[in-house]
């Protein structure tokens, strides 16, 4: 099986783009390649974080609904929205309106009339507080995963005045009778001492005011890590503070508690415990002795996640403890993301041996996936999962029999189920045609747009060749493209009279097609291989002015090129003597063309005259070339480098009488066959120019590369 798995992943590099559930507008797809499987089946958002991504959208997501907004919303009775709003969105003075007036000027607190704001006033109270101490932490604790996320100060700590502020937060958590009141209170008393480094009065005062409460929701877990990070400094970061009476591992048991218990912090539990007890937190943490299914699945989790390896093992032992363990869920959707991932992120089409690992133990994660269909309540996550894993062997039937399992009832397993199926209908046919491309396109029209579906299809279309279908569906009609190929078929496909609906989308997504655009975009594609009477009789029109001064000369610069060409370096020898009275300012790209034609013309036959002609026409390709002074201007590729080498050749071979344009010819050949490539210089491909150069020892232009190329001086000089 795994034989074919490689065919599959180089055909498809599937991609995905999604945005996390409440997060708004901050997502990006992954850098280097977005991916078909969404990991966010795993439906579990307190693991989001340790989803597998190259971007920090995960991590650094602000996700609205966590478990400290739920709390907030069962407190105030209003919606997880509003209460985010309320509590991480609102200023502290419309919090202040509110508990003076009963009204907000914020039009989104609408909700908060005056009975709301009589009920809840202590609740509106200490969020005001709140919002009053926040700008002061250093640390900003947020409603993202990541618990410490560093920021510029917005206010120093020092400035706050720690006695008075430490009395009001006592005095107001003695005056509260509510106790999840009093605990949020008894929070903010912990993170205060913690942050302004009394970290031996946060650990009494975690005891003194949070755990005497006798419950812990959400607030309390975030209270327990502040108290655990002053417990690690105390005893792991403080040189010259005294012992504290307290086991040698309990920050590490705090951490772990808050990983295991918390749903809004477990990324940041995992941080501290890399870095707390002078790094060995999580190892010590693996030894410790587990107390329950739930404490086991996680250290299994955080094994295979920090070891950021093949996480299958631990994968099938999640499993063995509980086939319902959230974990084993998303271990199955890093290791899907990691096989698509490592497919294609150094090469779009072949998987590197970084990929071996993950590909090599397929068979056992569709083991895995397929008993985990029968024996796990959440079916739908892992017929999709082992729907996915068949469709990387190529066991397409395997791969639909599971996916009718998909019940499509939730709107993104019903997306999910609906891309596979589109990517299994373009993927699974042995061969491909225009025919079928029609079909595909009749019945996955509203797939079309997306990238992966993009890239399958110009995948598919490639097979075929057919290029100008596949510019359409990639990069529509704008830019450059040097295949005149593609606009050949192109402009073809916009002549048809009799066009299938998916030609008249491909032409129509972008806007209106203008043949005449179409036809300069033909003509500038020859010109890019050389063919200049055909580019001169299609390209009517240009944006592109030049200063002829620039792009006929020649330059006595480095051979390898390392800067821009100093303007004051450019030799302009044979443009008015070939080419006449030549404006030096502005000349538009297609009067230039006009005269690359007369250029053309006077290349041909032999003698100094047509090898200066041939000079200036290699001259011209070569300012446009990766290293000449236009390089920026029009599109470059490899093979539409070797036009100016061709032109210098032509010139070499034409030359009479004249050395010192047979010098300047030599050297300009030289430049052009490195063409920013260092290893040819290395390997010597340049030398026979340089040789044949240095015989001339009669001409001044030798004289003059040889004080201004430190390359050919290094030849001459024989380093």
């Amino acid at each position: 099986m795994k034989k074919h798995i490689l065919s599959i992943l180089s055909l498809s590099l599937f991609c995905y783009g999604s945005a996390l559930a409440c997060g708004g507008d901050f997502y990006e797809e992954d850098f280097y390649a977005s991916k078909a499987f969404n990991q966010e089946t795993t439906e579990e958002q307190e693991f989001f974080p340790f989803l597998r991504t190259y971007n920090f959208s995960y991590e650094k997501a602000t996700i609205k609904v966590n478990q400290n907004c739920n709390d907030w919303a069962s407190y105030f009775g209003i919606s997880p929205e509003q209460a985010y709003y309320l509590v991480t969105k609102s200023s502290k003075t419309s919090l202040e309106q509110l508990i003076q007036s009963g009204k907000a000027t914020d039009p989104n607190l609408k909700f908060a009339n005056k009975s709301f704001c009589k009920a809840k006033k202590d609740g509106l109270t200490y969020l005001a507080f709140a919002k009053y101490l926040e700008p002061y932490m250093d640390t900003k604790e947020t409603n993202s995963y990541d618990l410490w996320e560093y920021r510029y100060y917005e206010k120093p700590l020092n400035e706050l005045k720690y006695d008075e502020t430490l009395e009001s937060l006592i005095n107001a958590y003695k005056s509260q009778t509510d106790n999840q009141l009093k605990m949020r209170y008894g929070y903010q008393i912990v993170r205060l001492a913690h942050y302004k480094k009394h970290y031996r009065e946060a650990i009494q005062y975690f005891d003194q005011y949070v755990e005497s409460l006798k419950i812990k929701p959400e607030i309390y877990y975030y209270a327990l890590s502040q108290k655990a990070g002053a417990l690690d400094a105390l005893q792991n970061k403080c040189r010259n503070c005294e012992p504290v009476n307290a086991p040698k591992d309990q920050a590490i048991f705090d951490f772990l508690k808050v990983f295991n218990e918390s749903k809004d912090l477990k990324f940041a539990a995992y941080n501290s415990l890399r870095f707390c007890s002078k790094g060995m937190g999580l190892k010590r943490a693996f030894m410790i002795e587990k107390q329950s299914v739930k404490e086991a699945c996680n250290t299994y989790f955080l094994l295979a996640y920090n070891n950021f390896n093949n996480p299958i093992n631990e994968l099938d032992k999640i499993v063995k403890f509980d086939a319902n363990a959230p974990q084993a869920k998303v271990l199955m959707a890093r290791f899907i993301n990691e096989v698509e991932t490592s497919s294609n992120l150094y090469n779009r089409w072949e998987a590197p041996k970084s990929a071996r690992t993950f590909l090599n133990n397929i068979d056992e994660a569709i083991r895995i996936a397929e008993s985990q269909t029968l024996n796990a309540q959440n079916k739908n996550f892992w017929n999709l999962a082992t729907a996915f894993l068949h469709t990387y062997c190529l066991d397409y039937g395997k791969a639909k029999s599971y996916l009718s399992k998909v019940n499509g009832s939730n709107d993104l397993f019903k997306s999910q189920k609906d891309l596979l199926s589109t990517i299994i209908d373009i993927v699974e046919p042995a061969t491909f045609s225009e025919e079928l491309a029609n079909k595909l396109f009749e019945k996955h029209e509203n797939r079309f747009s997306e990238p992966i579906i993009t890239e399958l299809m110009v995948r598919r279309l490639g097979e075929i060749n057919a290029k100008g279908k596949q510019r359409l569906l990639t990069s529509g009609i704008g830019g450059e493209e040097i295949d005149p190929q593609i606009w050949e078929e192109i402009i073809a496909l916009a002549k048809k009279s009799s066009k299938s609906k998916f030609e008249k989308w491909l032409l129509e997504k972008d806007g209106e097609v203008d043949l005449k655009e179409l036809n300069n975009h033909l003509g500038m594609s020859y010109f890019y291989n050389g063919n200049i009477e055909k580019a001169n009789s299609l390209v009517t029109s240009s944006d592109i002015n030049l200063n002829a001064k620039c792009a006929f000369c020649y330059t006595i610069g480095h051979i390898i090129y390392n800067g821009s060409e100093d303007e004051s370096t450019f030799y302009n020898d044979y443009i008015q003597e070939i080419m006449g009275n030549v404006s030096f300012e502005n000349i538009n790209f297609k009067d230039a063309l006009s005269h690359l034609s007369k250029l053309l013309k006077q290349s041909e036959g032999s003698g100094d005259k047509a090898a200066k002609a041939s000079f200036l026409l290699g001259n011209f390709y070569y300012n446009f070339g990766s290293k000449g002074y236009y390089r920026w201007r029009i599109a470059y590729s490899g093979e539409y480098g070797t036009v100016a080498t061709k032109y210098y050749s032509e010139a070499l071979n034409k030359v009479s009488n004249d050395l010192e344009l047979k010098a300047k010819i030599l050297f300009a050949l030289a430049k052009a066959t490195e063409e920013g490539d260092r290893n040819k210089y290395q390997h010597g491909e340049i030398l026979p120019y340089f040789r044949s150069l240095n015989e001339l020892t009669q001409t001044a232009f030798r004289q003059q590369a040889l004080s201004k190329c430190l390359y050919f001086a290094d030849y001459v000089n024989g380093n």
